[in-house]
């Protein structure tokens, strides 16, 4: 979870997701020792261990989607705005 603490919120470049996919393949490397492309794809089935790709584009979408819906005077303003 640190690891993505931010990207939410952050506009995250290219070059940022790629040294985040970096440091969680070394976390699993460390982990589980060499894991082919296969192998990773199975660990990411099994255990939800997704790429960063997909997980920053979901944080992103879910904190969107809730700071539209938020009952909060000042986020629907700035939400308003956003969406024109």
């Amino acid at each position: 979870p640190i690891l993505y603490y931010g990207t939410d919120v952050c506009p995250v470049k290219s070059a940022d997701k790629q040294s985040l996919q970096f440091a969680l393949n070394k976390i699993l490397f460390k982990i589980f020792g060499y894991l082919s492309k296969n192998d990773r794809q199975e660990l990411s089935d099994l255990f939800g261990v997704h790429s960063i790709d997909v997980v920053v584009s979901e944080k992103q979408e879910n904190f969107v989607r809730k700071f539209s819906e938020a009952d909060d005077f000042l986020c629907t303003i700035i939400s308003d705005m956003c969406t024109v």
